[in-house]
Protein backbone atom coordinates (compact mmCIF):
# COMPACT_ATOMS: atom_id res chain seq x y z
CA UNK A 1 0.00 0.00 0.00
CA UNK A 2 1.45 3.63 -1.06
CA UNK A 3 1.10 6.22 1.43
CA UNK A 4 -1.93 9.22 1.38
CA UNK A 5 0.46 11.52 1.37
CA UNK A 6 4.08 12.58 1.67
CA UNK A 7 5.13 14.79 4.51
CA UNK A 8 7.97 16.99 3.74
CA UNK A 9 9.41 17.09 7.61
CA UNK A 10 11.90 19.89 7.40
CA UNK A 11 9.38 22.26 5.43
CA UNK A 12 7.02 21.90 8.04
CA UNK A 13 9.55 21.94 10.90
CA UNK A 14 10.61 25.18 9.42
CA UNK A 15 7.08 26.50 9.10
CA UNK A 16 6.36 25.61 12.23
CA UNK A 17 8.91 27.86 13.80
CA UNK A 18 8.65 30.71 11.68
CA UNK A 19 5.14 30.71 12.55
CA UNK A 20 5.97 31.02 16.28
CA UNK A 21 8.92 33.00 15.87
CA UNK A 22 6.31 35.53 14.54
CA UNK A 23 3.78 35.12 17.21
CA UNK A 24 6.36 35.50 19.54
CA UNK A 25 7.33 39.17 18.38
CA UNK A 26 3.63 39.78 17.82
CA UNK A 27 3.44 39.10 21.40
CA UNK A 28 6.21 41.55 22.15
CA UNK A 29 4.85 44.33 20.39
CA UNK A 30 1.31 44.08 21.52
CA UNK A 31 3.13 43.79 25.21
CA UNK A 32 5.09 47.02 24.36
CA UNK A 33 2.12 49.00 22.91
CA UNK A 34 -0.21 47.79 25.86
CA UNK A 35 2.44 49.89 28.40
CA UNK A 36 2.24 53.03 25.89
CA UNK A 37 -1.86 52.57 26.45
CA UNK A 38 -1.06 52.06 30.51
CA UNK A 39 0.76 55.37 30.59
CA UNK A 40 -1.79 57.17 27.95
CA UNK A 41 -4.40 55.89 30.96
CA UNK A 42 -2.64 56.98 34.38
CA UNK A 43 -2.09 60.27 32.47
CA UNK A 44 -6.20 60.61 31.70
CA UNK A 45 -7.05 59.63 34.95
CA UNK A 46 -4.49 62.26 36.76
CA UNK A 47 -5.49 64.82 34.49
CA UNK A 48 -10.02 63.32 34.50
CA UNK A 49 -8.87 63.37 30.58
CA UNK A 50 -8.17 66.83 29.82
CA UNK A 51 -7.87 67.27 26.25
CA UNK A 52 -4.77 69.66 26.38
CA UNK A 53 -1.23 67.44 26.29
CA UNK A 54 0.13 69.69 27.95
CA UNK A 55 -2.49 69.38 30.95
CA UNK A 56 0.09 68.94 34.07
CA UNK A 57 0.19 65.63 35.90
CA UNK A 58 2.60 63.88 38.33
CA UNK A 59 3.61 60.43 37.94
CA UNK A 60 6.32 58.75 37.05
CA UNK A 61 6.02 54.96 37.75
CA UNK A 62 3.28 52.85 38.18
CA UNK A 63 2.88 49.03 39.71
CA UNK A 64 2.46 46.03 38.13
CA UNK A 65 2.94 42.82 39.90
CA UNK A 66 3.23 39.46 37.75
CA UNK A 67 1.56 36.24 39.52
CA UNK A 68 3.70 33.18 38.88
CA UNK A 69 0.99 30.13 39.12
CA UNK A 70 -0.70 32.27 36.57
CA UNK A 71 1.77 34.58 34.69
CA UNK A 72 -0.55 36.52 34.85
CA UNK A 73 -0.10 40.51 35.29
CA UNK A 74 -2.39 43.05 37.02
CA UNK A 75 -2.04 46.33 38.69
CA UNK A 76 -2.74 47.62 42.57
CA UNK A 77 -3.13 51.45 41.45
CA UNK A 78 -0.07 51.90 43.36
CA UNK A 79 2.02 55.17 41.33
CA UNK A 80 5.03 57.41 42.49
CA UNK A 81 5.27 60.94 41.59
CA UNK A 82 8.77 62.40 40.00
CA UNK A 83 9.34 63.26 43.40
CA UNK A 84 9.45 59.23 44.55
CA UNK A 85 6.06 59.73 46.43
CA UNK A 86 4.22 57.74 46.17
CA UNK A 87 0.66 58.01 46.05
CA UNK A 88 -2.65 55.47 45.08
CA UNK A 89 -5.36 55.76 42.23
CA UNK A 90 -9.22 55.47 43.12
CA UNK A 91 -9.88 51.92 42.94
CA UNK A 92 -12.79 53.49 40.71
CA UNK A 93 -10.40 54.55 38.23
CA UNK A 94 -8.89 51.00 37.96
CA UNK A 95 -10.99 49.17 36.00
CA UNK A 96 -9.27 50.59 32.61
CA UNK A 97 -5.80 49.78 33.45
CA UNK A 98 -6.66 46.57 34.56
CA UNK A 99 -8.04 45.51 31.61
CA UNK A 100 -4.45 47.11 30.04
CA UNK A 101 -2.70 45.05 31.98
CA UNK A 102 -4.40 41.10 30.72
CA UNK A 103 -2.49 41.83 27.81
CA UNK A 104 0.79 41.20 29.54
CA UNK A 105 1.80 37.98 31.07
CA UNK A 106 5.34 36.03 31.57
CA UNK A 107 5.21 35.05 27.79
CA UNK A 108 6.03 38.40 26.27
CA UNK A 109 7.59 39.44 29.59
CA UNK A 110 10.43 40.69 26.87
CA UNK A 111 7.89 43.44 25.54
CA UNK A 112 7.70 45.20 29.32
CA UNK A 113 10.01 44.15 31.09
CA UNK A 114 12.50 46.36 29.84
CA UNK A 115 10.66 49.39 30.49
CA UNK A 116 10.17 48.49 34.46
CA UNK A 117 12.52 48.54 37.78
CA UNK A 118 11.77 45.26 39.29
CA UNK A 119 10.73 46.16 43.24
CA UNK A 120 12.25 44.24 46.28
CA UNK A 121 9.11 43.27 48.36
CA UNK A 122 9.10 40.13 50.42
CA UNK A 123 5.87 38.69 48.62
CA UNK A 124 5.77 35.06 47.61
CA UNK A 125 3.21 35.14 45.66
CA UNK A 126 4.01 38.19 43.46
CA UNK A 127 6.89 39.61 41.30
CA UNK A 128 6.64 43.46 41.47
CA UNK A 129 7.69 46.13 39.09
CA UNK A 130 7.60 50.06 38.38
CA UNK A 131 6.56 50.43 35.34
CA UNK A 132 8.54 53.91 34.38
CA UNK A 133 5.78 55.75 32.38
CA UNK A 134 7.41 58.29 30.28
CA UNK A 135 9.38 55.56 28.95
CA UNK A 136 6.55 53.69 28.01
CA UNK A 137 4.94 56.68 26.78
CA UNK A 138 7.57 57.12 24.01
CA UNK A 139 6.70 54.41 21.31
CA UNK A 140 8.82 54.24 19.25
CA UNK A 141 8.16 54.47 15.13
CA UNK A 142 8.11 50.66 14.10
CA UNK A 143 10.80 50.93 11.33
CA UNK A 144 8.27 50.34 8.56
CA UNK A 145 6.80 53.44 9.28
CA UNK A 146 10.53 55.42 9.97
CA UNK A 147 10.99 58.55 6.92
CA UNK A 148 13.43 56.41 5.07
CA UNK A 149 11.26 53.75 4.53
CA UNK A 150 8.31 55.99 3.75
CA UNK A 151 10.92 57.85 1.20
CA UNK A 152 11.40 54.33 -0.83
CA UNK A 153 7.62 53.81 -0.78
CA UNK A 154 7.02 57.44 -2.32
CA UNK A 155 9.56 56.40 -4.71
CA UNK A 156 8.44 53.14 -5.66
CA UNK A 157 4.89 54.48 -6.16
CA UNK A 158 6.22 57.01 -9.00
CA UNK A 159 7.59 54.53 -10.86
CA UNK A 160 5.65 52.86 -13.58
CA UNK A 161 6.36 48.46 -13.46
CA UNK A 162 7.77 46.38 -14.38
CA UNK A 163 11.13 47.76 -15.89
CA UNK A 164 12.80 45.81 -19.55
CA UNK A 165 16.37 45.59 -20.92
CA UNK A 166 17.09 46.02 -24.44
CA UNK A 167 20.44 45.46 -25.65
CA UNK A 168 22.11 46.77 -28.83
CA UNK A 169 25.96 45.80 -29.89
CA UNK A 170 28.07 47.52 -32.88
CA UNK A 171 31.81 46.48 -34.66
CA UNK A 172 34.53 48.92 -34.58
CA UNK A 173 32.70 50.61 -37.57
CA UNK A 174 29.67 51.68 -35.24
CA UNK A 175 27.42 48.79 -37.33
CA UNK A 176 24.56 47.10 -35.51
CA UNK A 177 26.05 43.23 -35.19
CA UNK A 178 24.41 39.95 -33.46
CA UNK A 179 25.72 40.05 -29.75
CA UNK A 180 27.36 36.97 -31.04
CA UNK A 181 29.56 38.38 -33.80
CA UNK A 182 33.10 38.40 -33.48
CA UNK A 183 33.38 41.73 -34.60
CA UNK A 184 31.09 42.88 -31.74
CA UNK A 185 33.56 45.44 -29.60
CA UNK A 186 30.85 47.13 -28.02
CA UNK A 187 27.57 47.12 -25.86
CA UNK A 188 24.74 49.32 -24.98
CA UNK A 189 22.33 47.54 -22.67
CA UNK A 190 18.94 50.66 -21.96
CA UNK A 191 16.58 50.22 -19.03
CA UNK A 192 13.13 51.26 -20.05
CA UNK A 193 10.04 51.39 -17.65
CA UNK A 194 6.51 49.67 -18.37
CA UNK A 195 5.53 53.23 -20.86
CA UNK A 196 8.58 52.87 -22.78
CA UNK A 197 10.57 55.74 -20.71
CA UNK A 198 14.83 55.76 -20.78
CA UNK A 199 15.24 55.20 -17.09
CA UNK A 200 19.17 54.25 -17.36
CA UNK A 201 21.57 53.36 -19.70
CA UNK A 202 24.98 50.66 -19.15
CA UNK A 203 27.93 51.01 -22.31
CA UNK A 204 30.81 48.78 -22.13
CA UNK A 205 33.49 48.52 -24.59
CA UNK A 206 34.89 44.85 -24.69
CA UNK A 207 37.57 44.92 -27.79
CA UNK A 208 40.29 43.28 -27.74
CA UNK A 209 42.22 46.45 -26.67
CA UNK A 210 39.65 46.52 -23.65
CA UNK A 211 39.31 43.85 -21.88
CA UNK A 212 41.23 40.22 -21.57
CA UNK A 213 37.92 38.47 -21.14
CA UNK A 214 35.50 40.24 -23.09
CA UNK A 215 32.76 37.28 -21.75
CA UNK A 216 33.23 37.94 -18.00
CA UNK A 217 32.99 42.07 -18.53
CA UNK A 218 29.42 41.53 -20.65
CA UNK A 219 28.34 39.34 -17.81
CA UNK A 220 29.23 41.90 -14.71
CA UNK A 221 27.88 44.36 -16.87
CA UNK A 222 24.45 42.31 -17.42
CA UNK A 223 24.00 41.29 -13.86
CA UNK A 224 24.78 45.19 -13.26
CA UNK A 225 21.49 45.85 -15.14
CA UNK A 226 19.79 43.02 -14.32
CA UNK A 227 20.20 44.50 -10.44
CA UNK A 228 18.66 48.08 -11.84
CA UNK A 229 15.77 46.46 -13.54
CA UNK A 230 14.52 44.36 -10.89
CA UNK A 231 15.11 46.75 -8.19
CA UNK A 232 11.81 48.22 -8.22
CA UNK A 233 9.99 44.72 -7.66
CA UNK A 234 12.28 43.60 -5.61
CA UNK A 235 11.87 46.16 -2.91
CA UNK A 236 8.42 46.22 -2.97
CA UNK A 237 8.59 42.79 -2.18
CA UNK A 238 10.73 43.39 0.24
CA UNK A 239 8.62 46.18 1.99
CA UNK A 240 5.57 43.49 1.53
CA UNK A 241 7.34 41.10 3.57
CA UNK A 242 8.10 43.87 6.00
CA UNK A 243 4.66 44.73 6.31
CA UNK A 244 4.16 41.05 7.18
CA UNK A 245 7.03 41.43 10.22
CA UNK A 246 6.92 44.75 11.65
CA UNK A 247 2.89 45.78 11.27
CA UNK A 248 0.87 42.46 11.49
CA UNK A 249 -0.57 41.70 8.40
CA UNK A 250 -1.68 38.48 7.44
CA UNK A 251 1.36 36.57 5.28
CA UNK A 252 -1.82 34.32 3.53
CA UNK A 253 -3.08 37.78 2.44
CA UNK A 254 -1.84 38.70 -1.18
CA UNK A 255 -0.49 41.41 -2.02
CA UNK A 256 -0.47 43.30 -5.21
CA UNK A 257 3.12 43.53 -6.43
CA UNK A 258 3.08 45.41 -10.12
CA UNK A 259 0.66 48.28 -9.07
Amino acid sequence: MNPSYVIDQPAVATAHDQINDRIARAQERLARVMCAALAASVRDILTDHHPDPAAPFDAAYLRLNLYPSSQRVGTDGTYWTGAGERRQLDMLDLFDLIQLTRALNGDNLPGWEPLCVREERARHDLTSYRLDLAQAAALPAEFQNTDRVTAIRNRLASTSRPWRTEEFVYDANGQFVDEDNPTAVHTDILIHDATGNHVAELSLNHGPNDTDNPADALAATRANADLITHAPQDLLTLLTHLDHLYAGRDAEVPHTLHT
